[in-house]
């Protein structure tokens, strides 16, 4: 399973996007996430364009692109519930608790470059699921 943080480095240069390419290339997982990382991916496409660091003709394909990428996706509102419980135990948002919900449910770890809230995760019940992304070599 992937957060949105790595799945944005599968599609732009930025640090240890080596690393999340060669987890993308090298398909030894299963890519789960719920879809709300669709609109968490794309905002941050549009955050790029707003910053002149992207071209909107070069956005639009990118914007294409994340709905082909090899991940399962899980309907985010049957994840609610848990979220909200996991964003309370934890301090995290329910943003990135829906993403460690599900992780529970499927009893999967997930891979994430947010160390705000692998933190959050890391110091709760629920820190046998997340994986630093940059634990896995390129």
């Amino acid at each position: 399973m992937v957060d949105s943080s790595v799945v944005v480095k599968w599609l732009f240069d930025e640090p240890r996007s080596d690393i999340a390419l060669g987890l993308l290339n090298g398909r030894q997982h299963e890519f789960h996430a719920p879809d709300l990382f669709l609109l968490e991916v794309i905002n941050v496409v549009n955050k790029r364009v707003r910053r002149n660091l992207l071209p909107l003709a070069d956005a639009i394909p990118v914007c294409e692109s994340i709905p082909m990428l090899p991940i399962r996706r899980h309907p985010f509102h049957q994840e609610l519930k848990a979220a909200f419980e996991v964003a309370t135990r934890t301090g995290m948002s329910v943003y990135d608790a829906v993403f460690l919900a599900l992780a529970v449910r499927l009893d999967v770890r997930f891979v994430t470059d947010d160390e705000r809230a692998l933190q959050s995760m890391m110091s709760s019940e629920y820190g046998r699921y997340p994986k630093r992304l940059r634990d896995f070599q390129p």
